[in-house]
């Protein structure tokens, strides 16, 4: 009887066992199931964004290139340099920027147009233009980026207040 109990229980423990065995590897299936399934997943959004991307980046060098370095708002620009005439430079690119800047803000749904200078401070903010003067490098890589390497930087980030 003794050796009955203890074959049952041999088998008992053989069962659960080869049911553990069993579970573990069946466990292991659907994580790694799981894994290419999100995989896959994060490889088509990462295709539609850079899509996204690439579509507001080329837009957006079109309005740049057509709008932004017309020769009246680069002879601004470069006024503004000059401390004595920075102010009415600012003035005089807000009334040549404001009319596209008023067409994208209700066309396109472009909430900021931002100018800056070459050391990362604001210099224009077409949707707040009361604001000028603060530091923006630390706030948005961007800007850092763009005055230290001087190159177009294309892309969405967070800032203080607004993303952008």
């Amino acid at each position: 009887m003794i050796i009955r109990y203890r074959s049952l229980a041999a088998f008992a423990l053989v069962l659960v066992g080869l049911w553990l065995i069993i579970f573990a590897y069946l466990h292991s299936e659907w994580q790694q199931g799981q894994e290419r399934y999100l995989d896959a997943q994060v490889r088509t959004q990462d295709v539609a964004w850079r899509a996204v991307l690439k579509l507001h980046q080329t837009g957006m060098q079109s309005y740049f290139e057509t709008h932004l370095t017309r020769p009246e708002v680069i002879d601004q620009l470069e006024r503004a340099l000059d401390k004595d005439q920075e102010v009415e430079a600012r003035m005089v690119l807000y009334r040549l920027i404001w009319p596209l800047y008023s067409a994208l803000a209700e066309g396109r749904q472009v909430q900021q147009l931002h100018f800056h200078t070459p050391e990362g401070r604001s210099f224009l903010r077409l949707h707040a233009p009361h604001l000028s003067g603060d530091a923006l490098s630390e706030a948005r890589y961007s800007i850092r980026v763009a005055s230290q390497e001087l190159r177009t930087v294309v892309g969405f980030e967070a800032g203080r207040l607004v993303s952008g």
